[in-house]
């Protein structure tokens, strides 16, 4: 069968590319509403006359009705996008040093070290001692207090503050935290101090939503009462109800370098669990026809309560509604289509929220189970096991490569990085996680009653121990993840094609598939060969714009050598979260030396060197030379005869600097001054100097300097 006539039977999966590429070029440029309605009108205006046209006088039109539908629904995203918009805040607001706002909190408060993170929608901002409607999402931190710690979501609240827009990154690939924010509607924050708040009132957000997070925290109080604590109730709370604020930083380091990170957001995995065991626990109503109805009845409650107390996340939706369709199916006797059913669930969700087609979870949810109901079946027919346990593994090992053939391409994109244990961790914590969900589910029902037994409660204690065990002894294995891989956007769209090539190859048999198949890895290990070169031809200098601190990266044929101020207890995080992407994609992230800057103050004005560049101590301040590029890091005055004359190409100077040594510069020669606070620009003598070029790392990004030879 050719792929055009396999695509006629799926009517989703035609349905869904427009409105998924009318949602993609939305972000590239605005259409007025009035616009977008007639552009969406006239199609459907043009179907209309095609359908009412006398029979008679009709002429093949198929093509053109079709072509029509395809442009209602890419307009359709395009508008979806731009209702769903929230109004941005008005700019004035962003001048005001204190604002009076009253909203609701819209989502569960997150507790920080220092603060309470907030969602909250403002509805209303006091100007001239009168409220004002207003309409925008904001992110709001208030200070860490006993008082704080005791917000709800959904409860109304008034404060004094003042709202900034969310700052761009300012280093090369950091993460882009004001685009996450963008895609969820919040395009300001805040932080309110103690006392410069008040609740005005509770339960004021969704009845659903607060129905749902009152059910969820019944059933964790169900799971602390039966003896669960720490790691062991963390997991379990991630596991069945996807609750991961519990969750340590080690238990999911470890969970993802063993390749079982999936298991912790409640997925389709979870959700196919409790439709068998409803399935089964409702088997006996299959005998009559009323009986299938009650019986699907009550599965669909079930299944979207659980997808209610779970938060909705976009796996658990996927999955629920696909197996809403199966079940309907089953009911009316009608076989249903597994990839019109995954792509009528993609669809559904997109017109509700069609932000959520950026979201990692999302993209990997639906790859995932894309992937296993494709290739599966053709993995796990090529061995064959006579015996039940053996099977049985080879069918977890297939799952498991099935899924990972369609998420390596993503999941290296965002997380540069690959598991290699995934398939060990697929044999023993899926099995483990099955059994977990079955005993959990029993001690919720039994909570009621008051029949918690110990031994119930004690499995699952031991179960869940032995879970934790499992990914941190896989995560010990040598090689157990291969970090720091780059993809561009454009390797990763050429791997999927890739993948649907070999895909189409393998159903439809064309050879024209495996020759396209074979021009597709040419151009993929093309690119691969050209990145190799530029990595080792590649010589360069990034000042990064940490807040507060200074990090150069000199990087020199495939190597990286880092000065840093940043204190030992930081230096780590703050690295990886600003600098380590960055190292990926130029590939010297494995070949990295950090050079704390207290050790180079420490060598007594001893110069050293590392490859081609030269690093000495001069009265507490650290000189740099590479490639005769000079930097000197500033941080106590200079001490030299006064017939001594010093130049610099680049002197870097940080807030944690006293701004007085900024008058020393006077009798020192150099090209560019670099700095990391904006306060400093107001130095009058700087003012003064038209001759300084300076250069704001919180303004103008990182600082980079490639150097040709």
């Amino acid at each position: 069968m050719e792929f055009s006539e396999t695509l006629k039977k799926l009517p989703f999966v035609r349905l869904i590319f427009p409105l998924f590429f009318g949602i993609i070029s939305s972000l590239g440029f605005e259409i007025t509403n009035r616009a977008n309605v007639i552009l969406i009108t006239l199609p459907l205006a043009f179907i209309l006359i095609i359908f009412l046209y006398p029979a008679e006088k009709k002429i093949n039109a198929g093509w053109l009705r079709g072509i029509l539908i395809q442009l209602c629904l890419f307009f359709l995203g395009i508008w979806l996008v731009q209702v769903k918009t929230v109004n941005v805040p008005d700019k004035k607001l962003l001048e005001e040093k204190s604002l009076v706002l009253k909203g609701i909190i819209t989502d569960t408060p997150e507790i920080k070290a220092r603060s309470v993170k907030t969602r909250i929608r403002i509805d209303e901002t006091l100007r001239d001692e009168v409220f004002e409607k207003q309409k925008f999402n904001a992110l709001i931190y208030f200070r860490l207090d006993s008082i704080s710690t005791g917000l709800n979501y959904g409860d109304e609240v008034l404060l004094e503050t003042s709202i900034s827009e969310i700052a761009p990154p300012y280093n090369p690939e950091e993460f882009n935290y004001k685009k996450y924010l963008f895609r969820r509607n919040i395009f300001v924050s805040g932080f309110v101090d103690s006392g410069n708040w008040s609740i005005l009132a509770t339960n004021e957000g969704n009845p659903v939503k607060s129905l749902s997070l009152s059910a969820r925290n019944s059933i964790l109080k169900i799971y602390s009462a039966a003896g669960l604590a720490n790691q062991e109730l963390a997991v379990l709370s991630a596991l069945t109800l996807g609750y991961k604020d519990s969750l340590s930083i080690e238990t999911k380091k470890s969970f993802a370098a063993s390749g079982a990170i999936h298991v912790l957001a409640v997925s389709g995995l979870h959700v196919g669990i409790l439709y068998i065991i409803l399935n089964l626990a409702l088997g006996f109503l299959n005998k009559k026809r009323s009986g299938k109805i009650i019986k699907l009845v009550c599965i669909l409650i079930m299944l979207w309560c659980y997808a209610l107390i779970t938060g909705l996340p976009p796996s658990v939706v996927r999955a629920t509604l696909m197996f809403s369709f199966i079940q309907i199916g089953l009911s009316i006797n009608r076989e249903v289509n597994i990839y019109n059913s995954i792509a009528a669930s993609a669809f559904i969700l997109l017109v509700i929220n069609p932000f959520i087609i950026f979201e990692v979870g999302f993209q990997l949810s639906y790859l995932a189970v894309l992937s296993i109901v494709t290739f599966y079946r053709r993995f796990y027919n090529l061995l064959v096991f006579k015996n039940w346990i053996p099977d049985k593994i080879w069918s977890l090992i297939c799952v498991s490569v099935a899924a990972q053939v369609g998420t390596f391409p993503l999941t290296i994109f965002y997380f540069k990085q690959f598991p290699l244990y995934f398939w060990l961790s697929g044999i023993i914590v899926v099995p483990l996680v099955t059994i977990i969900l079955y005993l959990a589910v029993l001690l919720i029902v039994l909570s009621p009653l008051n029949i918690i037994h110990s031994q119930l409660n004690a499995a699952l204690n031991f179960l869940l121990k032995i879970i934790l065990e499992t990914v941190q002894k896989v995560e010990l294995f040598p090689a157990s993840v291969i970090q720091g891989i780059y993809f561009s956007a454009f390797e990763v769209c050429i791997l999927y094609i890739l993948i649907l090539t070999i895909t189409f190859f393998l159903f439809f048999k064309r050879t024209k598939y495996l020759i396209f198949s074979g021009i597709v890895i040419l151009i993929f290990f093309s690119i691969g060969l050209f990145k190799d070169y530029n990595i080792l031809h590649r010589r360069e200098v990034v000042v990064y714009a940490l807040p507060g601190n200074i990090a150069i990266s000199f990087i020199e044929e495939g190597t990286n050598v880092v000065i840093t101020d940043l204190p030992e207890n930081t230096r780590e995080n703050q690295l990886n979260y600003y600098c380590k992407n960055h190292w990926i994609k130029q590939g010297v992230f494995n070949h990295t030396l950090v050079v704390p800057v207290s050790y180079i103050k420490a060598t007594d004005e001893k110069a050293y060197r590392y490859g081609n560049l030269y690093v000495s101590s001069l009265n507490n301040n650290v000189a740099l030379n590479f490639y005769g590029k000079s930097f000197l890091i500033l941080k106590e005055e200079l001490k030299r005869n006064s017939s001594e004359e010093l130049a610099f190409g680049n002197i870097l100077f940080d807030s944690n600097t006293a701004p007085e040594i900024l008058n020393a510069l006077k009798g020192i020669k150099f090209e560019r001054l670099i700095i990391n606070d904006s306060k400093l620009i107001k130095n009058s003598w700087l003012k003064q100097s038209h001759q300084t070029s300076i250069y704001n790392l919180r303004e103008q990004g990182a600082f980079i300097n490639k150097i040709n030879l």
